[in-house]
């Protein structure tokens, strides 16, 4: 599973268009429209991904990426606010008692942790089924008792820490010529692109996996 994952983001004949496109997006991602955009093409991924395709998916078919980008937003807000609104209510419990607040906070991080981890699982499930509700299922939480999801997780996690400190390490060397230095800003729109499909490739599997049992 995980090989294959880290090999997915970079396999296909429009690697280069599709990162690119990609990338942009991403870059301005603090604006609404092509964040939705970027979110309908990890949700597409996942789709591919089901459908035991091996390569990237073609950036295409507006509609359809705008609308499932939509929806990710839209299931991306109803997992985090639970958690969100423990941690907002902090300086209120902290007012009140020291040992609520450090409760609070801890119970707010781990469940900000858990429902973080479970998204892509949930994209799977949508993608799967075509279907909001799927996302919420609560057979959804068994998901965190199966094997697959703890490897991909794990995996997600590794991949994670280990590509950003390879990141810094590339930028520093980069940083001594000219051409290095034009790279720079390529290579920073490269990573988050092809760390976001690795997740949503490696989580899809897991869910894969365990639907198949």
């Amino acid at each position: 599973m995980l090989s294959e994952a880290l090999e997915y983001p970079i396999k296909g004949k429009e690697v280069a268009r599709t990162y690119t496109i990609a990338g942009f997006l991403w870059l301005i991602n603090a604006l609404i429209i092509p964040s939705i955009f970027f979110s309908g093409y990890l949700v597409k991924v996942s789709k591919s991904t089901l459908e035991g395709e091996t390569e990237l998916p073609r950036f295409s078919d507006l509609r359809t990426l705008f609308v499932d980008g939509l929806v990710y937003k839209i299931i991306l807000v109803a997992y985090l606010l639970p958690s969100i609104a423990l941690l907002l209510s902090l300086e209120f419990v902290y007012n009140q008692s020291d040992l609520a607040g450090h409760l609070v906070f801890f119970t707010g991080f781990l469940l900000f942790s858990i429902l973080l981890s479970l998204f892509p699982m949930a994209i799977a499930a949508f993608a799967d089924k075509n279907n909001v509700a799927a996302a919420f299922r609560l057979k959804n939480l068994e998901y965190l008792t199966r094997k697959p999801y703890w490897i991909a997780a794990i995996s997600a996690l590794g991949v994670s820490i280990l590509s950003l400190a390879a990141l810094g390490t590339i930028v520093m060397t980069l940083l001594f010529t000219v051409i290095g230095i034009l790279l720079i800003p390529v290579v920073i729109l490269v990573w988050p692109v092809y760390m976001y499909v690795f997740i949503f490739r490696i989580f899809t599997e897991a869910y894969r996996e365990i639907e198949e049992v």
